[in-house]
């Protein structure tokens, strides 16, 4: 009898547990975004043709998105479902080669191989972030913060050049509503 008893508590236990569980999904809600920017680069003419460095910075900002915004201090998770960056619009020296570059998405750095600006411009080349510990840390400094500044830098072998690095994030934010 008296386990009898005991297996009927731990069962209303469980029961209600699991019912709180799914009671706290259903206040849950999903808000799916891509987030762009573009950062500008420009790298002016050496006169001694000797390699030049360059930083140049934007910005993501999930807050463009309105329920984010009017949720963000509800956010219970963010999820990057894909973190890519593409170069647009290269124009200058033929040939030139980017080395010792990286990006950084706030605290969070990204080495890029050493590549070809204009082939890759040319070749509509779309690089990806696969590296889940980094697509993680990336996605707790959105949940801490709306805005993410995301800077490139490295060198150029070859000047002048001008292009574009077009980063775009695909993100889900779960968001708490009760």
């Amino acid at each position: 009898m008296k386990i009898q008893k005991h297996a009927i508590l731990l069962f209303v236990a469980l029961t209600t547990l699991y019912s709180c569980d799914k009671i706290d999904e259903l206040t849950e809600f999903d808000v799916d975004g891509n987030f762009t920017t573009t950062i500008t680069v420009a790298v002016a003419e050496d006169p001694n043709g000797e390699p030049q460095a360059f930083t140049q910075s934007g910005m993501i900002n999930i807050a463009e998105n309105q329920d984010i915004q009017d949720n963000f201090n509800k956010i219970e998770s963010v999820t990057i479902n894909s973190l890519t960056y593409e170069i647009t619009n290269f124009s200058g020296a033929e040939g030139a080669i980017i080395t010792n570059a990286s990006i950084n998405f706030g605290a969070t750095t990204i080495q890029v191989t050493d590549l070809n600006v204009q082939q890759a411009d040319a070749d509509n080349q779309v690089f990806s972030v696969n590296n889940t510990q980094q697509l993680n840390a990336i996605a707790a400094a959105l949940k801490n913060s709306p805005n993410l500044t995301v800077t490139i830098s490295g060198s150029v072998n070859d000047t002048p050049v001008n292009f574009n690095v077009v980063v775009k994030a695909n993100v889900t934010v779960t968001i708490d509503a009760a």
